[in-house]
C-alpha cells in the first residue's frame, strides 16, 4: 500500500470513528436533557400536587370546579413529560466498539508474510471503518428514539407550565372577583 493509499484509508477511519464520537456525545446530552427534564417536571410536580392538601384543596373547591380540573390536567401532564423522559432514559441498547476482534483480525494479518502486508493492512482498515460506520449507525437511530422521547417530554412540560401559568391567572382573576368575606359578629 502506498503512503498516499494508506493516507486515504486513515483518514476515512479516522472520519468514522469521529462520527461515533460525535454520536456518542449526542446519545450523552440527550441523556442529560431527559435527567433535566424530570428535575424541572418533578418539582412543578411537587408545587402542584401541594395544592391537593387540607385548606388549599378547600380553598380551591371555593374558587371553583375549573381549578381543579386545570390542576388536575397539569399533574398529569407533568407525569407524561416524566414518563416520556424516563421512557427515554431507558433507550441503552447501543452497541459498543469490540477491540478484541480488531486484535484478533491484526494478529492474523501479521502472520502472513512481509510481501502480502500492505493488501492485508488496507483490508484490515477497510473492516475497521465499515465496522465503526455500523456502530455509528446504530447509536444515531438509539439517538432518534431517544430524541423523540425527550422532545415530547420536553413539550409536554412546557405544555404544563403555560397551563400553570392560566392556572394562576385564573386562579387570581376568581379570587379577586369574590365578593369580600362577611364577618358575622
Amino acid at each position: 500500500m502506498t503512503d498516499l493509499r494508506a493516507e486515504i484509508v486513515e483518514n476515512l477511519l479516522d472520519s468514522c470513528k469521529a462520527e461515533y464520537s460525535e454520536a456518542a456525545a449526542t446519545f450523552t446530552a440527550l441523556d442529560t436533557k431527559a435527567q433535566n427534564t424530570i428535575t424541572v417536571s418533578g418539582i412543578f410536580l411537587a408545587a402542584a400536587l401541594a395544592f391537593f392538601r387540607g385548606a388549599e384543596l378547600q380553598q380551591l373547591v371555593t374558587i371553583g370546579g375549573a381549578t381543579l380540573i386545570l390542576l388536575a390536567i397539569v399533574v398529569l401532564v407533568l407525569m407524561l413529560a416524566i414518563i416520556f423522559c424516563i421512557w427515554g432514559m431507558r433507550i441503552r441498547d447501543v452497541p459498543i466498539a469490540d477491540a478484541a476482534f480488531s486484535e484478533k483480525e491484526a494478529r492474523q494479518i501479521l502472520k502472513e508474510p512481509a510481501e502480502s502486508l500492505n493488501e492485508l493492512f488496507e483490508g484490515h482498515l477497510f473492516d475497521q471503518a465499515r465496522n465503526w460506520n455500523s456502530l455509528s449507525s446504530a447509536v444515531r437511530e438509539a439517538n432518534d428514539r431517544k430524541a423523540w422521547a425527550v422532545r415530547w417530554g420536553q413539550l409536554l412540560l412546557g405544555s404544563a407550565i403555560l397551563l400553570v401559568a392560566l392556572l394562576l391567572i385564573y386562579t387570581l382573576y376568581s379570587v379577586w372577583s369574590m365578593p369580600p368575606a362577611v364577618k358575622v359578629p
